[in-house]
């Protein structure tokens, strides 16, 4: 686990090593059959500023958590999810009391070349957390970027560098950050595509 600590937020990562549970052929299989989705091809993600492609508030959380595929790797990202409560929760509630993890929202994304994220926040009251999966992260990819100070529908180059904290995700990592710190996406500049899982969860405690 490792965690740093971002304008006074926790962001915690780790990475996954058991490349099987996400770079199986079955589960890439599943992934391109949502991506190819009339409905997810016509959208226009309001997120993302360039070419990309989504199932956020599309496809419903069965669309992604019922893939034949995915429960072993769903099964990692919970209990690493657990694992990283007692720096999500510091200073909130007691982590020990935390008993499980409701996924509340789980959607994909995948960008291309010259695209990039425009600036949010995922402010649902009961979140405890968001949960980002890197399932594909090719070199020159898109750096996760935190806004400190930051407004929604804005872009990164909108702040000075010391407003801004880069993290450049790889193959396997997942990222675990609070719901209300704002974050972005810099431009993906790699020729092969940016493929993320995100979770919007909350700890359980009874």
């Amino acid at each position: 686990m490792n965690v740093l600590n971002i304008f006074d937020t926790n962001v915690i990562s780790f990475i996954c090593k058991d490349k099987s549970l996400f770079k199986n052929d079955e589960f890439q299989k599943e992934l391109n059959i949502l991506f190819n989705l009339d409905i997810v091809v016509n959208n226009k993600d309001l997120y993302q500023k360039g070419q990309a492609l989504t199932t956020c508030n599309i496809l419903s959380l069965d669309a992604i958590l019922d893939m034949p595929s995915i429960p072993r790797l769903t099964e990692w990202i919970i209990e690493h999810i657990m694992l990283a409560r007692y720096k999500i929760c510091e200073g909130k509630y007691n982590p020990d009391d935390v008993k499980g993890v409701m996924i509340f929202r789980a959607w994909t994304n995948r960008m291309f070349k010259g695209c990039q994220g425009i600036c949010h926040r995922h402010e649902i009251p009961i979140l405890n957390g968001v949960a980002i999966f890197y399932v594909d992260a090719p070199e020159d990819s898109a750096k996760l970027v935190f806004i400190k100070d930051g407004k929604d529908q804005t872009f990164y180059k909108d702040y000075s560098e010391d407003n801004r904290v880069y993290l450049l995700p790889e193959e396997g990592q997942l990222v675990i950050h609070s719901p209300d710190i704002v974050h972005c996406v810099t431009e993906h500049n790699s020729d092969l595509p940016r493929t993320c899982l995100i979770f919007d969860f909350q700890y359980l405690t009874e």
